[in-house]
């Protein structure tokens, strides 16, 4: 199961996604989210996919579950400030299949496989790519990418010595108790 998650807004680019999935065959679509384009979404998957076409609304606990439920997660977006939910499908393990971009390969290192979303080709190889790397090995090398560098106390360090680094350039010290 194809899995997207995310508003359902032009710059996501959910439309597309859809036409492209429809494309590919017997793929079961699971879409995760709510915006302007749900109704227009949901008449172009049921009728291009039909049953294989599901959109749901859940709880921010029970995302974990929704990831769990699917074999990939697409993300069609050209330009993503910060995907969270990389983070998120890469803690439960599930490959991603993302447009091709630095934001993504900067979040992603080598643990997504980036294409050209804008081509219909790339995408599909994407895809059929991203079912392959279901080893025990490949699963745990992305749920490491996470706790390497996104868990909280990693971020939190990475702001305390930013922080650091701005108090000791500049002569802020004595405005803000502590910070000396």
């Amino acid at each position: 199961m194809v899995l997207m998650v995310g508003a359902l807004v032009p710059t996501k680019r959910p439309l597309e996604a859809l036409e492209l999935l429809a494309a590919v065959g017997e793929v079961d679509v699971l879409l995760a989210g709510d915006g302007p384009l749900s109704r227009h979404v949901d008449e172009l998957g049921r009728s291009l996919l039909g049953d294989r076409y599901r959109r749901v609304v859940v709880e921010p606990d029970a995302m974990p579950s929704v990831y769990r439920a699917a074999d990939v997660l697409l993300h069609m977006s050209l330009d993503e400030p910060f995907g969270n939910i990389y983070l998120e499908a890469l803690a439960t393990g599930l490959p991603i299949v993302a447009h091709d971009n630095e934001k993504s390969r900067w979040i992603l290192e080598d643990q997504g496989v980036l294409v050209d979303t804008t081509e219909r080709q790339p995408v599909i190889d994407g895809l059929r790519r991203s079912l392959t790397l279901v080893s025990s090995e490949a699963v745990a090398a992305r749920r490491a990418l996470v706790e390497r560098r996104y868990a909280w106390p990693v971020v939190a360090e990475a702001y305390l010595d930013f922080l650091r680094e701005v108090a000791a350039g500049s002569d802020v010290t004595g405005a803000w108790p502590g910070l000396g």
